[in-house]
Formats: C-alpha cells, structure tokens, sequence
C-alpha cells in the first residue's frame, strides 16, 4: 500500500491513526483540513488553491492522507488511493474526546452554540456520514476495512507491512 485514505467523523482518531500508518509504512502525512483551511482554521482558502493543493497530492506517488470530508474537491486524489481505511469508533468516545480537546487545547473557545453543533456532527456521523464514506469507497472500487475502536487500529497497525 503506498497510497492510503483514512475517513472517519470527527474526533475518530482519524490524525492519530495516519501518523501511526505514516511512520510505520514511512509515508509523508497529509490532512484534507489543511488543503481547505488556513493553518489556525479561522478561514477557508480559495477553492483554487485547494482543488490545487489536492491534485498536487494525486500526482505523488506514497501517501496517507485522512479527513472527514468526502466532496467532489477530494475526488483527484482519493481516486488515487490504494486502500481506504474508515473509522466508526464509538459516538460516545468521540464525544469524550472532544471534551479533552476542549479542556486541553485552551485557545479554542467554542461558543455553547457550535459546541452543540460538533456534538450533532460527532452523532449524525454515526448513522449517516459513515454510510455516505463506505459508498465513496464502492463508488470508486476501493478496497476498505471499517475500524470501530483502537484494539482494531492496533491489530490492523501491527498486521501492517
């Protein structure tokens, strides 16, 4: 495998597991929020830079590159992938996850209005983002495993070659 795509909703474990992947298969890390965001996340870029930063991605040969998102933007690369991985952890955990983040990362103050709004994604994800991920993979004939918590991720890693 030298072209790797982790999907999974937020909060899944989706960064932690590529760079696991990246350091063990020695492939560089890339995440979809940097190709769409600005490095503090208060801006989106242009879609010219993105849907450039994406197609610079497609044409590299090794690679894992995670993100929620499953647009029409990502296609030039995602088609390029080898093997996808999906992450469907816990709601639950990803919940308490996002509560550490919280506590830990001090500098992101969420409002009560968008806190909720993460926590409807972190749920709907379950049950319908998850789905419209495995259909992205079918749709483009992509081999893929689902990974639901991190005695899976830890099997997969050390069955990985």
């Amino acid at each position: 495998m030298n072209r790797i795509w982790i999907l999974g909703g937020t909060n899944s474990g989706k960064t932690t597991f590529a760079k696991k992947i990246s350091k063990k298969l020695r492939l560089r890390y890339y995440a979809t929020d940097f190709m769409k965001y600005n490095k503090d996340f208060s801006k989106k870029l242009s879609e010219k830079l993105r849907d450039k930063k994406i197609k610079e991605l497609a044409r590299k040969k090794k690679w894992v590159c995670e993100g929620t998102n499953r647009a029409e933007w990502v296609w030039p690369a995602f088609k390029k992938s080898d093997f996808v991985i999906i992450l469907k952890t816990s709601p639950f955990i990803r919940i308490k996850r996002l509560f550490n983040r919280e506590i830990n990362e001090r500098k992101r103050k969420l409002s009560i209005g968008k806190k909720i709004r993460l926590w409807y994604i972190v749920f709907s994800y379950h049950f319908k983002g998850y789905r419209h991920h495995k259909d992205l993979a079918k749709q483009f004939n992509k081999p893929y495993i689902v990974l639901r918590n991190n005695k899976e991720m830890d099997k997969f890693l050390e069955e990985l070659k």
